[in-house]
Order: C-alpha cells, then sequence, then structure tokens
C-alpha cells in the first residue's frame, strides 16, 4: 500500500477558469472540485464546456462529480457539455449507462 501525506490530493487535480479539469479525481479532492465547477456554472452566461483531457485515471467518483455537475447546470438552465473525456472514463460512463445522459462531445 501507497502512503500519502493528508494534504497530498489537493495538488492531484485541478479546474483552470476555463473549465480544463487536469489531475487525479479522488475521493479527498471530489467535494473542493465540485464546488469549483459549480462556481464555473454559477458564472456562466451562456454554455460552458469542461474538457476532460487532463484527468490521469478514470473513476466512479470521476463521474459522479461529472453527474453532479450537469445537476448543478440544469438547476441553473446553463447547458454545459464534455470534451476530451478519456476512453477508460468513457467506458466506465457507458457501463453506467450515463452515455445518454451525460452531454458529451468527443468529436
Amino acid at each position: 500500500m501507497t502512503e500519502t501525506s493528508p494534504n497530498s490530493s489537493t495538488t492531484q487535480a485541478a479546474i483552470d477558469p476555463q473549465g480544463f479539469v487536469s489531475g487525479l479525481v479522488d475521493f479527498e479532492n471530489a467535494g473542493r472540485l465540485k464546488q469549483a465547477g459549480e462556481a464555473l456554472i454559477a458564472k456562466a452566461e451562456s454554455d460552458l464546456t469542461f474538457d476532460l483531457a487532463g484527468i490521469q485515471a478514470a473513476n466512479s467518483v470521476t463521474v459522479a462529480l461529472l453527474a453532479g455537475w450537469l445537476r448543478c447546470a440544469r438547476l441553473r438552465e446553463i447547458a454545459i457539455s464534455f470534451t476530451g473525456v478519456p476512453d477508460k472514463l468513457m467506458a466506465i460512463i457507458v457501463v453506467c449507462g450515463l452515455d445518454k445522459v451525460l452531454p458529451i462531445n468527443n468529436a
């Protein structure tokens, strides 16, 4: 088992003001990322795109984060989409049946 310091996840994942998500999303930092994404949605005056190309690993926490952002956006009547979805994350989304729900644009 690999040990990490209590604050190690605070630098593992980030979202910039343009919606680029990078790093490793995990249970420790998902709440912070959720709040940061919701803040971007709250400030959005039109459609908003989250670019997930910088995500280092796929997991169910990441899928839950995307679903939370979608819920927030719908409540605020803001259209959002997700681009750059890594293949492994897309596989989890498909297995969960959320590929028909989450607005993914991996053109």
